[in-house]
């Protein structure tokens, strides 16, 4: 489902969600991944994740009472390796995290910030390496805001 959500004039969140469901009574978002590590520690990037978080602020403001991500992962390194030890791997996998409206909230804030750091680097020409969100945290195991 695409979508174009006006945050404030000037500002429009612009994406696509792969899914809105009702499951177990409750309606939420479900998005599909493929991965070649679908390990344990796969789902720790579920939440915190703008990505996922972002597709539950759109459905709620599309007037879906989103509460929960779902998130489906496929295994795709068939290829990578031996049959024997893809024997031993379970190639589908599914978890879920739930959304509050706390969570919207702060998914609102941050795209303003993110969009306001952006326009003024652009504007002053000064591009720092740091101060900007960077959610590749969650490529090596878990994002260290997590405990918090």
């Amino acid at each position: 489902m695409p979508y174009e959500i006006v945050i404030r004039p000037g500002l429009t969140l612009i994406g696509r969600i792969d899914k809105i469901i009702e499951w177990h009574g409750r309606v939420g978002v479900m998005d599909h991944k493929t991965t070649s590590q679908l390990g344990a520690t796969y789902f720790y990037k579920i939440k915190p994740n703008a990505q996922f978080t972002g597709y539950a602020y759109a459905a709620r403001k599309l007037g879906f009472d989103a509460r929960f991500i779902l998130l489906d992962a496929i295994l795709t390194a068939k290829g990578l390796l031996t049959p024997a030890y893809l024997a031993k791997l379970t190639p589908l996998a599914r978890d879920e995290a739930e959304v509050t409206a706390d969570d919207i909230v702060d998914y609102e804030q941050t795209v303003i910030d993110i969009v306001y750091d952006i326009r003024k680097c652009y504007e002053t020409g000064v591009w720092p390496k740091t101060g900007m969100v960077n959610e590749a945290c969650t490529d090596y195991v878990s994002c260290p805001y997590r405990a918090v």
